[in-house]
């Protein structure tokens, strides 16, 4: 209501106002519009009818703003919505994907890449939808059309270097992720799959250089810096014997209880003639941590020349052994057998006495059975080896890795299941 009134005084107000300025302008005045037509009318309508014009020239302005403004609200809500469903679609698809129908994953991924020229990620997650299904060359053929549309786009190489890693074209898989790898020079996901794929190859040399970066990354990471040390002892292999006799220091110098080095560093010299500096090292190590990989070594070399050093090292061993180390029944199994072969029948007993894990109970009761056949004293070795056939059996296996757990049937520098070096144990 009061709206109304105000609108009727403003009215009001502006008919007083034109009458006013008729009565008080009566004069006449000619205005010429075109050449040949002239009105004639009172100074006071003209002045209105300009004060009209402007009027209706300043409102058709700011409808013309407004609308602007309203369509470029429009559009941006349009692009908003768009965007959403954009989303939604993608969303979708990687459910789709993630629950194994890549079908129907892959159909709606192809819609939201023909939707936006722009849209590199879905193209990227179309792609591997193929490598999650294990069709890694139709990820490729995908991932190479995308690159002829969008470029050489991170995500597309990335991507296509997974290809070639299904493919098992790890020569191209390197190619591709060091290329990358000068873009992105401290990210993990490219640093960790490049470092596989040099492994693969056996690209030692520059599989070190990529796992050092890994480890600056990943500090307290026990398991890379196995992987780091087990990379230089294979690149060691590519040297002379001087340059290989000093990575093996240098590895022994960052981790002293690296065994596969310590062995390949003494067999190394017992290859060179220095079988006594061989059998050194390895008591030096045996002292620190007596593991059966490392009396392995020890016999192999002292075998032929130092079979008396042999002796004196299992003696030595069953006089100091702790009970805490892991490995003691298995060396003092390992000492009995020797003693006995050796002829040392009570010294071999006193260490199958002490034998308390039954995983070698079978085993220690054959080599008693041995040892009181070598004393004459045949009831207690048939009821030793009675014993063994009826009690625990023999185990399938000699070593386990520290690692994964797994089991291997002879010692060697690297677990045969997940890749850790120096990781085989009894």
């Amino acid at each position: 209501m009061l709206r109304r009134l105000l609108y009727f005084l403003v009215a009001l107000a502006i008919t007083a106002v034109i009458a006013g300025l008729v009565y008080l302008n009566p004069q006449q005045t000619s205005f010429t519009y075109m050449p040949e037509n002239t009105i004639t009318l009172p100074v006071s309508l003209l002045i209105l009818a300009a004060v009209v014009a402007g009027m209706v020239l300043t409102f058709l302005a700011a409808l013309l703003r407004e609308g602007r403004r309203a369509m470029h609200e429009w559009q941006v809500y349009r692009e908003k919505r768009a965007a959403e469903r954009h989303l939604e679609l993608k969303s979708e698809a990687r459910a789709l994907a993630l629950g194994g129908n890549f079908n129907k994953a892959r159909a709606l991924l192809k819609k939201a890449v023909d939707r936006s020229t722009k849209d590199v990620d879905s193209l990227a997650d179309y792609a591997n939808t193929y490598i999650l299904e294990g069709k890694p060359e139709e990820a490729k053929l995908a991932l190479e059309q995308g690159q002829a549309r969008f470029g050489n786009d991170p995500l597309l190489l990335f991507g296509l270097a997974r290809a070639h890693m299904g493919l098992e074209e790890h020569g191209a898989a390197i190619t591709v992720f060091e290329r990358l790898l000068a873009e992105y020079p401290n990210s993990l996901q490219v640093l960790e799959p490049l470092r596989n794929a040099l492994f693969s190859t056996k690209s030692w040399k520059k599989a070190v250089e990529v796992q050092q970066k890994i480890c600056e990354l990943r500090r307290d990471d026990a398991t890379e810096r196995n992987r780091l040390l087990g990379a230089r002892l294979e690149a060691s292999h590519s040297e002379d014997k001087a340059g290989r006799d000093t990575m093996l220091r240098n590895i022994l110098a960052i981790d002293p209880d690296f065994n596969a080095a310590t062995i390949e560093r003494a067999e190394l010299m017992a290859a060179d003639g220095g079988t006594k500096k061989a059998l050194k090292v390895l008591e030096k190590a045996l002292a620190k941590d007596p593991r059966i990989e490392l009396l392995d070594s020890f016999e192999r070399i002292a075998a032929s020349e130092e079979e008396s050093r042999i002796l004196k090292l299992y003696r030595g061993l069953l006089t100091w052994i702790p009970d805490t180390e892991k490995d003691k029944d298995a060396v003092k199994l390992r000492a009995a057998r020797y003693l006995l072969r050796a002829g040392e029948v009570d010294q071999a007993k006193t260490a199958l006495a002490g034998i308390e894990n039954t995983r070698f109970a079978a085993t220690a009761a054959v080599l008693r059975g041995l040892a009181d056949q070598q004393d004459g004293k045949a009831e207690e070795a048939t009821a030793a080896f009675n014993s063994a056939i009826d009690g625990a059996s023999f185990p399938a296996t000699s070593f386990q890795c520290r690692a994964c757990e797994a089991a291997a049937e002879s010692w060697s520098t690297r677990c045969g299941n997940c890749g850790a070096w120096s990781s085989l144990t009894v």
